[in-house]
């Protein structure tokens, strides 16, 4: 049965440092930003989208009687989801709480994770992992799924959730479908400063509003952004000429970019290392982002059957996407 037992211990009291180092600390900005939505009633949960109609520019002649009505509510449409549940499972044997030393146990370890023995650290690790496990799968290009024998409910993914065609489960609707100019699939190498432009620029003619956006981007998104600062882009008429701003007399070379500002929104950049791969990105509107949950991560203690303490984390949190209509995806190849 997998779990802790005194036998296999790393870190029983030897000569080693009075510290335990987990060397996987990713951080999870994503999940972290999401606001939280209403508690959820229902597996399968549901909300709302709605437009604007066009503007009109004709005029109304002068005495002319109201002879036409419209229909306030004829864009609005229903965009749903599903929760998923998530599973930690801890077990730690009598023998490995009660006896053994662990070097480390007594204090945080180098990455905060507290816990005064071995079965408070187990929790405490556990309880991170499966925030991981969550950032992993809201930024994945998973579709959601109901429910089946031997199968999981699943929610959607950002990746799914940002797509020009139809999901397979609970598609959204046509009208809110994040239209081709806002995606890009090209080879990271093409993606340059005015191809960025480009989908700053749909997601606008789609929202008309230049917003402050978030990027969630993976390390080759990040170079090619970064990238933007070094070289000069050779326009058919002229060069575009660009210098660092960094005194040489520090010998430093900076070429960091962490906030794009544009003329169709300003972009803040967090490198994360959950998404598909290294050559994704979205760059997201969070106001239309939401956590849905019947309960988000909380520990339950387990009757111990003899082997030792045990318990599980859960919770049952799906993300919900109110508007895909204005976000942006960039799925670059090598």
């Amino acid at each position: 049965m997998p779990g802790t037992f005194e036998v296999n211990q790393v870190g029983k009291r030897e000569d080693l440092a009075d510290i335990i180092a987990i060397a996987d600390a990713k951080a999870t900005p994503f999940t972290s930003m999401l606001k939280k939505g209403k508690k959820a009633t229902n597996t399968l949960f549901e909300c709302q989208a709605d437009k604007y109609d066009d503007a009109q520019t004709g005029g109304v002649p002068e005495g002319k009687d109201v002879d036409t009505y419209e229909d306030a509510a004829e864009y609005r449409e229903k965009i749903a989801g599903r929760l998923q549940k998530f599973r930690r499972t801890v077990l730690v044997t009598t023998e490995a709480q009660e006896i053994s030393v662990i070097a480390g146990i007594n204090s945080s370890d180098v990455n905060n994770v507290p816990g005064a023995d071995e079965y408070a650290r187990a929790k405490a690790k556990k309880a991170i992992e499966i925030k991981r496990d969550m950032e992993a799968t809201f930024l994945s290009d998973n579709d959601s799924r109901a429910e089946a024998t031997g199968q999981a409910r699943r929610s959607r993914g950002v990746g799914a959730w940002i797509a020009q065609t139809a999901q397979t489960d609970l598609p959204v609707p046509v009208a809110y479908r994040t239209p081709t100019a806002s995606l890009f699939s090209g080879a990271i190498g093409t993606f340059t400063e005015d191809t960025l432009r480009g989908l700053l620029e749909s997601r606008w003619d789609q929202t008309g509003a230049s917003d402050e956006l978030v990027g969630i981007v993976g390390s080759k998104v990040k170079n090619a952004v970064s990238d933007m600062i070094r070289y000069e882009p050779n326009k058919a008429s002229n060069t575009v000429v660009r210098s660092y701003r960094a005194d040489i007399g520090d010998k430093k070379v900076q070429s960091i970019v962490d906030v794009y500002e544009g003329d169709y929104g300003t972009v803040e950049l967090f490198l994360n290392s959950f998404l598909p791969n290294n050559f994704r990105g979205y760059i997201l509107d969070m106001r239309f982002f939401e956590c849905r949950s019947a309960f988000m991560p909380r520990f339950e203690e387990l009757p111990n059957m003899g082997a030792g303490r045990r318990g599980m984390i859960e919770a049952i949190v799906g993300l919900s996407c109110m508007n895909p209509l204005g976000q942006i995806k960039i799925a670059a190849t090598a």
